[in-house]
């Protein structure tokens, strides 16, 4: 319009305006001055306020701005620029920044905040934005671990702050033109080690309002960003403050072809697709009519799927999955399927080396990713507050769980390969198995199972195509409901082969074998609440054959001549032709199990235990057993198990034990049967048990053994008749060598009888009854041991006695040996000697004790708690035995140290006595002629007896009549240098019955009669009566030997005398005697012919005067017959009885230096007192008196008996007394001079009273010099 005015003319003035044109036109529209004023105040103080805002507000916003934000958030938080445009409306906030920890980025950052408000916000009394726009925002996260987040303190402070009231009603507001551009987070996990960006961050929203007149208006938001270089696009529709909240939406796809999009699949997925298209007719409806509900309908199908892994092999494929979608209600957690068609399917499964499948080990979200996607640790905080408790619950009516229910399910034409390279860590190949021809069909399933379902299918199962296994055939069918549920399934020629390699990575050795089997599963829900549920598995018939357990490791055994073994020479270390249950049942509730028979057919295994204590189990497993075992869960109760029949025919077992010290033992049980009946695991009622086997060890003929009779477990009990013949004891010595200090070479026992054995609260009960023996027994001494060193016929090392003069042989054992009985002991050892030679590197000891044959008869053990133990043995036989004695360096004897030290009654090995055995007396103690011991009170050193059993609980044994035949007796003197040596042969008697009880009070004394030949010449004879068993000992026997060469003993007198014995023979007669009261009362009749000792040994340990006291001794034939009474008590505990008699015979030699005419005297027959070795003269006298005179007699036939003897006197005086005694008689002398004197004078009668004076007084005067 004003460009038509401004091209056309102006229009001309008419009249009127001509004629009015002078005066001028008034301005009606400009207000008053008044008026003008105050618009232009108003103007003015506008502009001004605009202007003051302009410029203070921004510095005020931009400090009270940071520091409220900072002292609510508790964090520094800028702002770079405040701009504010009071004219528009506008404000703007430039750099805004919330910093995080030092030296980390700032927590949130943003480029510039801009709102533009509407001045309508206050004509609609509520916010009116025309434009909200958020530039380039940033936010940087950290999420530290264990479910914590940099944030946290930000998140505490605001949680901490007072909950604002819940408004009355919605909050007006509109909002126009929403923009956030260029936004970026950036998700630091450290917990996972992870990295997540979001870039390119852009959120419109064109419209958004809660006024009443925009509440239908649909809000369509778009939100598009890029995360992790994949961008992400969204659009949707709805009403977001209507009432009903209705939202529809629907979705047709038809053979949408997925291949394109493939690439925006995470790249951590295990399998790419190759192939796959998608058909859908989906339709969604979701409204919010009091409860909000959710519906989702139709049909999908994927057709054509293939996957391949990395390498480009196929590993899933199905030709169609069909899904017919009747009802979808995920807020209702219901999901109803009217079928399910899966059309040959094809999975092929592999285990990767480290126990994870390749399809799941990337795709599987790890511990990391947990916290990551905010679980809560143990200990954490989670959300505590009632909203975030029920949001995460879901909607009510979800307590019951999904509800999901299928019409119909078909799997046709499926397979199944999986391979397992995890086997191979072990050093087996990779399991492979193949599940083919998997046909499965279900009908309506339905979950919680409201109805019945049934099921069925078949399929079969084989390993590797190339491992020639066969393939199994399985066969299964069911039904379920949600009470109960039953399965049934046949198994028909499972190769046990298929779980080797499985078994390889906890067993080394190979499993082989066959598994058919029927089996019915049957389930019930508990009737009640917290009644537990029934589940019951039984099996009509199970069935392995050809059970074998092979160690592949093993090489073939070597070609050699007759084996020992009876074992198959093969690598198999159990194995069994065929193992068969009988009507099996499990009640997993009840804990029980029952069989009707279980019957094992030819059952072979090899039990070991190595050196290190490890049994054989380990040595075949892969890891070790755990050294400290879990510790017990609650008390629950026991499993009961019930086998109404146990059989086993024709089994082998073989025992190698290399854990013991003297090991390996081996052993083999051939021929075994076994028949248990009525088996029960709490045992406690009785079993009947029958059993039967070959026992062999070595090259010796195998022994037999066999039980019959009943078992019962709790408590143990076992009752029945045992026969054992020739058990091969010496295989199992290692099991108690470590008592002995000898190998047996060789020891068979025998039993046949009775055994009951039964455990009470009280202890064990124990009854044996029967006939028992032990035949060929050799055994010697061990390498190394003490008896072995006391065997050595070598000194010992540092001795420098020197040895024995050619005057002085001494007899060794092997000239006194017979031959005869020697060798052939020796020779039918040969194999076994040989055996255990090989066994030790240290070789063979020395013979010590063997017997052809100990026979016990009529055995009777009684072992009752609180009880005395009580045993009793009828006629015992010991034939053809042989026994090595010898004297220890140190006294002891070699048969005291058959048990080692610390096994045997008495001291330490290394004390030796105060006075060992046949030690020589010291000085001093050769003064007196008593020969006793008195008992007295031990000394402080010595060592106190251990205390006596108390009587009531002492054992009770009683013996019958003992009969020994064929024995000898090597006998070894050590503790003497030089070294002694006997033997005693042909040893042959009885020992009558006794016991360990006394009837009435009165020791049962039992006839010993006893004889054999010593070196083979003198005659040995043993006769009286003794209880070895009574307390106190109590004994009365006479020992008798004559004619025994005395030349062999001289080494006992080279030690004690210092000389050597040339020639002579010894009878002896001796009597011991024990009282009840431990008092010894012996006499030793001893008589020695001809004997003759030799010229002083140079360097011997003792020098007597035994030709000085042989003469003393000896009668003019030779003779010398001594009597030695012995006494003393066996109570003191220095009491030694061979000491003691030493001890006399050194005396009597003594007597030889110290007092030869009190030796001479007694040897005469005088009294032990008597002493000839003086002729006393009277005082001042050179006459004998009538006593002297008697003495003088006896030396004079003693030395015409002993014309050897040489006598020398010597006379001697003493003084003082000599004096005095001359004084008397010459005052005596003196005064008969003057008598005679007086007499002279007197008559004849009187002259001749004293003629005898006057005849003395002259030859008694003694000079006065």
């Amino acid at each position: 319009m004003s460009g038509s005015l401004l091209s056309s003319p102006p229009p001309e003035p008419t009249r009127a305006a001509v004629a009015a044109s002078p005066a001028p036109p008034e301005r009606a529209w400009w207000p008053p001055r008044r008026w003008r004023r105050r618009l232009t105040i108003a103007l003015v103080g506008l502009l001004a306020l605009w202007a003051l805002a302009w410029l203070a507000l921004p510095p005020l916003l931009k400090w009270q701005g940071e520091k409220i934000a900072s002292a609510e958030l508790g964090r520094p938080v800028h702002i770079g620029a405040v701009v504010v445009r009071p004219w528009s409306l506008q404000l703007a906030l430039h750099d805004l920044r919330i910093d995080a920890a030092p030296g980390a980025p700032p927590l949130l950052s943003v480029a510039r905040l801009w709102a533009d408000a509407e001045l309508q916000s206050v004509f609609r009394l509520a916010p009116v934005i025309d434009a909200l726009r958020i530039e380039s925002p940033a936010l940087h996260l950290t999420h530290l671990g264990e479910g914590r987040y940099d944030i946290d303190d930000l998140l505490a402070r605001l949680a901490a702050r007072p909950a604002a009231p819940e408004p009355a009603a919605l909050p007006r507001f509109a909002l126009y033109n929403i923009e956030l551009t260029d936004g970026r987070i950036d998700f630091d996990d450290r917990a996972a080690g992870r990295q997540h960006q979001v870039r390119q961050l852009r959120l419109a929203l064109p419209f958004l309002s809660s006024l009443p007149a925009a509440r239908q208006i649909k809000v369509e938001p778009q939100l598009a960003f890029v995360v992790n270089g994949s961008a992400f696009d969204s659009r949707a529709q709805a009403l977001p403050f209507d009432a009903s909240r209705q939202t529809e939406a629907s979705l047709q796809l038809k053979s949408f072809d997925l291949q394109p999009y493939l690439a925006y699949l995470p790249a951590a997925l295990p399998l790419r697709l190759q192939a796959a298209t998608l058909d859908a007719n989906l339709r969604a409806a979701f409204a919010q009519a009091g409860a909000p509900t959710l519906s989702v309908s139709g049909n999908l199908a994927l057709r054509g799927l293939k996957a391949v892994d990395a390498q480009g092999a196929e590993r899933l494929a199905f030709d169609a999955l069909e899904l017919e979608l009747d009802e979808l209600r995920p807020l209702e957690r219901r999901l109803a399927l009217r079928s399910v068609e899966l059309r040959g399917p094809r999975l092929a499964l592999h285990r990767r080396a480290d126990g994870q499948l390749d399809l799941l080990a990337q795709g599987a979200p790890d511990a990391t990713d947990s916290i990551a996607a905010g679980a809560h640790p143990a200990g954490s905080a989670g959300p505590s507050d009632p909203a975030s408790a029920s949001a995460s619950a879901g909607p009510a009516g979800a307590a019951d769980g999904w509800r999901l229910a299928i019409g119909r399910l078909a799997l046709q034409g499926g397979a199944l390969d999986f391979s397992d390279a995890s086997t191979s860590a072990h050093g087996a190949p990779a399991a492979r198995l193949q599940l083919q021809r998997l046909e499965l069909a279900a009908r309506e399933l339905a979950w919680p199972p409201d109805q019945p379902l049934h099921w069925e299918g078949t399929a079969q199962l084989t390993g590797a195509p190339d491992a020639g296994q066969g393939a199994a055939t399985l066969a299964f069918e069911g039904q379920a409901t949600r009470r109960q549920a039953e399965l049934q399934a046949r198994i028909d020629g499972l190769p046990l082969a298929l779980g080797a390699p499985y078994l390889a990575g906890v067993l080394k050795p190979r499993l082989d074998g066959q598994l058919a089997a029927r089996l019915a599963l049957h389930w019930a829900a508990p009737e009640q609440a917290g009644a537990p549920a029934q589940l019951t598995l039984s099996a009509e018939q199970v069935t392995l054959s050809q059970l074998a357990l092979t160690d592949p490791d093993a090489a073939p055994a070597p070609a050699r001549g007759r084996r020992r073994s009876a074992l198959p020479d093969d690598a198999r270390l159990v194995a069994a032709e065929g193992i068969e249950l009988q009507r099996l049942h499990l009640d997993w509730p009840a804990r029980a199990v029952r069989v009707a028979r279980l019957g094992l057919r030819a059952p072979l295994a090899r039990l070991a235990r190595e050196a290190d204590g490890r049994w054989m189990v380990e040595r075949w497993l892969r890891q070790p057993l755990p050294a400290d075992a879990p510790a017990p869960t609650a008390a629950a109760p026991a499993w009961k198990l019930t086998l109404d029949e146990l059989t086993l025919a024709d089994g082998m077992l073989g025992w190698h034990d290399a854990a013991v010290a003297d090991g390996p033992v081996q052993a083999e049980l051939t021929q075994l049967t076994l028949g248990l009946r009525q088996f029960e695991l709490d045992g406690r009622r009785p079993m009947p048990l029958q059993l039967a086997a070959r026992l062999r060890a070595g090259r010796s003929e195998p022994g037999r053994l066999s039980w019959r009779g009943q078992l019962t477990l709790s408590p143990l009990a076992l009752q029945g008749t045992a026969d054992v013949q020739r058990l091969p004891l010496h295989a199992l010595q290692p099991y108690f060598g470590e008592w002995l200090n000898v190998d047996l070479l060789r020891a068979d026992a025998s039993f046949k009888g009775q055994l009951e054995l039964a455990q009470t609260e009280q202890g064990a009960r124990v009854r044996v009854t029967g006939e028992a023996s032990l035949e060929e027994l050799r055994a010697h001494s061990r390498p190394g041991s003490v008896v072995a060193s006391a065997s050595a016929s070598t000194p010992a090392a540092g001795d420098t006695t020197p040895p024995a003069t050619p005057a002085t042989p001494v007899t060794s054992a092997a000239s006194v040996t017979p031959a005869a009985a020697a060798q052939a002991p020796r020779a039918a050892l040969a194999p076994v000697a040989a055996d255990r030679a090989g066994a030790r590197s240290g070789g063979l000891g020395e013979e010590l004790l063997s017997w052809k044959l100990l026979r016990l008869g009529s055995v009777d053990l009684r072992l009752d708690p609180g009880q005395p133990a009580q045993l009793g043995i009828g006629e015992t036989l010991l034939s053809d035995f042989f026994a090595r004695v010898v004297i220890l360096p140190d006294g002891r004897l070699n048969l005291q140290d058959v048990l080692k030290s610390e096994h045997a009654a008495g001291g330490s090995p290394g004390a030796a006595p105060a006075t060992p055995p046949g030690a020589m007396p010291a000085a001093g103690e050769f003064s007196g002629t008593t020969h006793s011991i008195a008992a007295g009170a031990p000394t402080a050193g010595a060592s106190a007896p251990l205390a006596a059993a108390p009587a009531a609980l002492a054992p009770v044994v009683r013996v019958g009549p003992v009969r020994l035949e064929g024995g000898r007796v090597d006998f070894a003197d050590r503790f003497i240098r030089p070294n002694y040596s006997a033997d005693l042969s042909e040893l042959a008697g009885t020992l009558g019955a006794f016991s360990s009880v006394a009837p009435d009070g009165q020791v049962q004394m039992a006839e010993l009669n006893l004889s054999g030949r010593a070196e083979g010449s003198a005659q040995l004879r043993v006769s009286g009566r003794l209880n070895p068993l009574a307390t106190p000992l109590a004994l009365d026997i006479r020992g008798q030997v004559s004619e025994l060469e005395l030349p062999p003993l001289s080494p006992y007198a080279v030690r004690y005398a210092g000389h050597g014995i040339e020639r002579g023979k010894l009878s002896m007669d001796v009597n011991y005697r024990i009282q009840p009261d431990g008092q010894l009362t012996a006499s030793n009749q001893l008589v020695l012919k001809q004997l003759q000792f030799s010229e002083p040994v140079a360097g011997a340990p003792a020098s007597l005067p035994v030709r000085l006291a042989t003469a003393l001794l000896s009668d003019s034939q030779g003779v010398i017959d001594l009597d030695l009474p012995i006494s003393g008590s066996l109570n003191a505990p220095q009491f030694s009885l061979g000491p003691v008699i030493v001890k006399a015979i050194l005396n009597l030699i003594g007597k030889a230096i110290t007092a030869p005419f009190t030796l001479l005297a007694r040897a005469l027959g005088g009294a032990g007192g008597e002493d000839l070795s003086q002729v006393a003269f009277g005082p001042g006298s050179a006459r004998l008196d009538a006593r002297a005179r008697q003495q003088l007699d006896r030396v004079a036939k003693a030395l015409a008996e002993r014309p050897q003897l040489t006598l020398t006197v010597v006379g001697h005086a003493r003084l003082a007394p000599e004096r005095e005694g001359w004084r008397r008689q010459r005052l005596q002398a003196l005064l008969a001079a003057e008598r005679r004197a007086e007499a002279a004078a007197a008559p004849a009668a009187s002259a001749a009273a004293n003629p005898a004076e006057d005849r003395s007084a002259a030859p008694d005067a003694m000079p006065s010099g």
